[in-house]
Formats: structure tokens, C-alpha cells, sequence
């Protein structure tokens, strides 16, 4: 009786056809395509509504106005301190990105969980998650208008 080495089990297609299912395969492309089209649209300097507010309490360790955000304003502030950018402004709006790409990601792991009970085969359920997490999650008017 012969038997099949372990490390041939592990290198098998299936195996290989499992990881390449992963979703978060796919929520880490979302992410990282966001955070790209983010990145080069980044606003060098503070822009209108509350984002100027926002970064001024977050530079001082203020309150902006009701609700006030406390939990912004801290992670912010010591986003702020990092040397990720040429200014203070560059680099929350850079937080801002960095945090829009992975929200993006996340949508698309909610809309591949929330489409897994459909009768679509799973690459039109991936493609319809990710095309709600492009649309929905990375190019709204509220986050491209930041």
C-alpha cells in the first residue's frame, strides 16, 4: 500500500482553487484599487465644509462643533504625527483615503456574504459584489466630494 506524500496533498489544485475563492482575496483588491484612485485624487491642502474644521481640532486637540467627533479627532491627531506627507493637510486627507479604501473592501465583503444565498454561480456573485463596492463604496458623491 502506497502512500501519497503530504506536501503533494497540499500543492493539489483543489487546494489551490480554494485559496484563489477567498474573498478577502478580492476585499484586498477592492481595497488596494480604492485607495489607488484615492491616492491620485488626494487634496493637497484643506477643501470646504467640515474637513477644515476637522483637521483644525485634530491639530489642537479640539472639540469641532456638535457632535464633535472625539474618536476622529484622537486617531487623527496621531495619523497627523506621522511623516506620510508634505503637510498636516496632506496627511489627513491621506487618513481619509486610507480609511474610504478599506470601507470599500468591506462593502464588497458584506455584498459577496449578503449574495451567497443567490443561485448566481459565485464569479457573477463576486463581480456583482464588486461592482457594488466600486460604485457604492468608493465612488459616491459623498466620497468622491471630500
Amino acid at each position: 500500500m502506497t502512500t501519497v506524500p503530504r506536501t503533494h496533498l497540499e500543492e493539489s489544485p483543489t487546494a489551490q482553487i480554494g485559496a484563489l475563492r477567498a474573498p478577502w482575496v478580492w476585499a484586498a483588491g477592492v481595497s488596494i484599487g480604492s485607495l489607488i484612485l484615492y491616492v491620485l485624487t488626494l487634496a493637497p491642502t484643506t477643501q470646504f465644509w467640515d474637513a477644515s474644521e476637522y483637521m483644525a481640532a485634530a491639530h489642537s486637540l479640539g472639540i469641532p462643533h456638535p457632535p464633535g467627533n472625539p474618536f476622529f479627532v484622537i486617531v487623527a491627531h496621531v495619523w497627523g504625527l506621522l511623516p506620510l506627507g508634505a503637510d498636516y493637510a496632506r496627511r489627513i486627507n491621506l487618513l481619509a483615503a486610507v480609511t474610504s479604501a478599506l470601507s470599500a473592501g468591506l462593502w464588497f465583503l458584506i455584498a459577496e456574504r449578503w449574495l451567497r444565498d443567490t443561485a448566481l454561480p459565485e464569479a457573477w456573485r463576486r463581480i456583482a459584489a464588486l461592482a457594488g463596492a466600486v460604485v457604492g463604496g468608493s465612488s459616491s458623491s459623498s466620497i468622491c466630494s471630500r
